[in-house]
Formats: C-alpha cells, sequence, structure tokens
C-alpha cells in the first residue's frame, strides 16, 4: 500500500461524498464504480483502480463514518462474490455487468447448494447438457438467498459424469429471468423468507454464460467460496454493525431502567463477548494490512459466527423473560435480505445461520486442519 495510492483513494472518496451527497444509493454507488471506488483492485474501468486491494477497507470505512450507501445494503452476494468471480474468470461481455450489479440495479443470488449437496458441495446432481454447443440445466438447489430478485445466479451444475465427484463440473452466470426456473420462499425461523428453492426444468443456457472452462467449475466455485469467507470473515456481510455493540447499548438502557438482574453473572458474560469481539476486530485489522495468512480467512470465518451467536445468547439473557416474545409490530414477512438489527429476539434466530451459511463451522474446521495445519484427512467411507 503505497502512500501514493492511499493519497488517490481519499481524495477520490472525498470527491465522491461531495458529488453524491444528495444522490439517491443507485446512483452513488454507481458514481463510486465509476470513480474506481467499487474494487480498488480491479482494473481501470472496471470498477477499480488496480492498486492494493487492502484500501478497499479504507473506502468501507470512511463511507461508513459518513453514512452512506454500501454495496452490502441489497445482496453482499452481488458484491462479495459475483464481482470478484466475474472479474477474475468471465469473458469481457460478463464484466460489463459489473456494473449494475455493484449498483445494486441487478442483484446476484448463489445457486450452489442442493436438497442432497449441502456441505458436500461435490455431490451436486444438477444435469448440464451441451446441446448443438448450449446447455440446457436441470435440477433443484435450495437455501438461495433473494433469488426471487435477482438478475443473475451463480450456477454450479455437473457437465459430465465422472469416477472423481470433484471432476465433471461446470459454472454458469444464469439469468434468473430464463424460462423453465421456478422460485418458492422457504419461511425462516425468524419468519422471513429471503431464502428459496430454485427449480431448473431444462433451461436453455447459451455457452455465452459459462464461467471458466467446461468441466473447471469445482475451481471456479472453490475461488468464490474462498471471497465469501473472506468478506464473512471481514465482517462485510454479517448482518447489521457489531453484535456487542448492540449489546452494550441494551446494557446501558437496562441498566438505566433498573432492569439489570445479576450484574456481577451478566457483566463478565459481556466482557467476554466483547474481549472476542475485539479479537476479531483486531483480526479483521490484520486483513486489511494486506496480510494474506493462509489460516486467517477461515479463521475469521469461524470466530465470527462464534462471537455473534454468544453475544445474542447475552443478549436474550439480559432482558428475562422477554426473550420469550416477539417485539410488537414486528410481522416476520420480510423477503429482502436481512441485513440490519431489529431486535435481541431475532437477531439470536437469525445468528444461528452464521454458523452455517458460506460453509458450516464444521467444514471450515476441516479446511483450517487439513488445509492449514496438514492433519490427516478423515478416511473416505467405502
Amino acid at each position: 500500500m503505497s502512500p501514493a495510492d492511499l493519497a488517490q483513494v481519499e481524495a477520490l472518496i472525498d470527491e465522491l461524498l461531495a458529488r453524491g451527497r444528495d444522490l439517491p444509493p443507485v446512483e452513488f454507488r454507481q458514481l463510486q464504480f465509476d470513480l474506481g471506488l467499487a474494487w480498488v483492485d480491479f482494473p481501470v474501468g472496471q470498477g477499480g483502480l488496480g492498486v492494493d486491494a487492502a484500501l478497499q477497507r479504507v473506502v468501507h470505512r470512511r463511507l461508513a463514518e459518513a453514512g452512506a450507501p454500501t454495496p452490502f445494503d441489497d445482496s453482499p452476494i452481488s458484491y462479495a462474490m459475483a464481482g470478484p468471480v466475474i472479474d477474475r474468470f468471465g469473458t469481457a461481455e460478463q464484466r460489463a455487468l459489473l456494473r449494475p450489479i455493484f449498483s445494486g440495479e441487478q442483484l446476484c443470488c448463489q445457486l450452489f447448494s442442493e436438497p442432497g449437496a449441502g456441505s458436500d458441495l461435490a455431490a451436486i446432481s444438477t444435469r448440464a447438457e451441451r446441446i448443438d454447443g448450449d446447455w440446457r440445466i436441470t435440477g433443484q438447489k435450495i437455501w438461495t438467498t433473494v433469488a426471487h430478485l435477482s438478475r443473475w445466479g451463480l450456477l454450479l451444475a455437473r457437465s459430465e459424469r465422472t469416477a472423481q465427484p470433484r471432476k465433471g463440473m461446470t459454472y454458469f452466470l444464469l439469468d434468473m429471468h430464463s424460462p423453465g426456473i421456478t422460485i418458492r420462499p422457504l419461511r425462516q425461523m425468524t419468519g422471513d423468507s429471503e431464502y428459496n428453492a430454485v427449480f431448473l426444468d431444462d433451461v436453455a443456457v447459451p455457452d455465452s454464460a459459462r464461467l471458466g472452462e467446461v468441466g473447471d467449475g469445482w475451481a471456479v466455485a472453490m475461488a468464490t467460496l474462498d471471497t465469501e469467507r473472506r468478506a464473512i470473515g471481514a465482517g462485510t456481510v454479517a448482518a447489521g454493525g457489531r453484535a456487542i455493540d448492540h449489546a452494550l447499548e441494551l446494557w446501558q438502557d437496562l441498566d438505566a431502567a433498573g432492569r439489570i438482574i445479576d450484574r456481577d453473572l451478566q457483566a463478565d458474560a459481556l466482557v467476554h463477548c466483547w474481549l472476542d469481539s475485539e479479537a476479531l476486530r483486531l483480526m479483521q485489522q490484520r486483513s486489511a494490512t494486506g496480510s494474506d495468512s493462509p489460516g486467517l480467512a477461515p479463521a475469521q470465518k469461524l470466530l465470527n459466527a462464534r462471537v455473534n451467536q454468544e453475544t445474542a445468547a447475552v443478549m436474550m439473557d439480559l432482558i428475562g423473560l422477554e426473550a420469550l416474545l416477539y417485539p410488537s409490530g414486528y410481522d416476520g414477512d420480510r423477503s429482502e435480505y436481512v441485513n440490519q438489527f431489529v431486535d435481541p429476539q431475532q437477531y439470536v434466530l437469525r445468528s444461528l445461520a452464521h454458523s452455517i451459511g458460506g460453509g458450516t463451522s464444521e467444514i471450515v474446521r476441516n479446511i483450517i486442519g487439513e488445509r492449514i495445519l496438514g492433519l490427516p484427512r478423515e478416511p473416505r467411507p467405502a
């Protein structure tokens, strides 16, 4: 991160905030893209400046301090996954979609998981059949966030049957308006329905929609999941702000009202959560400096889930019997991406997804153990 690059980014942020002060969110993000502040490490003209990716944290921090619109408001999948994978593997035609994807004009979803292939992604059975040089897709995907609002889907499908499950997959940028796609909402325990089941019935897909080479879908998918886990670990797709900030605010409100029940025990639990939150924040800060330790991203993702869930549990303990209730006025029927703190009751239910989305905590521990620490792999069933 050179001083000259930092000065350039800071000056462009000043320009963005000055020119975009009164713009609607979509137009603000369009201007941000045009100034090269969408993904600063991307090439000039594609939302970037060709500078160190660590400078993106400077952009995020400055815009957050100014209360400016962020690319995470509508769908973090578009920003944290679709953008990087299109930049790395996409054609010139596909890269032309980066601007509307970043601005929020065209949202993206991730079509990976299936009813019989969740954590074991290599078990996917959605078929991609080659017909006259193009493709015909048939299968089902599940737990697809904001599929009903998305224009594009990051689709992993099996294009060839092989003895090796991780071979024979191909990756597509699927037009979600294509005939043959049926989307059905899945109601969560929070009452929201941001997730969906997606049915693909002989969906015609041109070969120009392919990302990467035929049969190389596993490598493209792993690159997508890596950027997803890095984003989650960095806190860029976590729901709302830091959980500990909400917990401390709740403590202050209850203390002012004389409603703290067991001060010593609850204060001790809150301090432990604060320490874990600070450890996570420092790890994120280390990432922002450009550290590329191989274990940092999965460790951050794992700690992010634990910190959020433990802190949510402390909040529930603080409010006592009210933890059993939904707050008045909550309709429990939001279908957009839930990207804000609503109340402790909703948050504790939503926090359970943190150890599932982006790879379950069990899978992340396997990654750390096998790929980073070099521990023996678990034996496969015969």
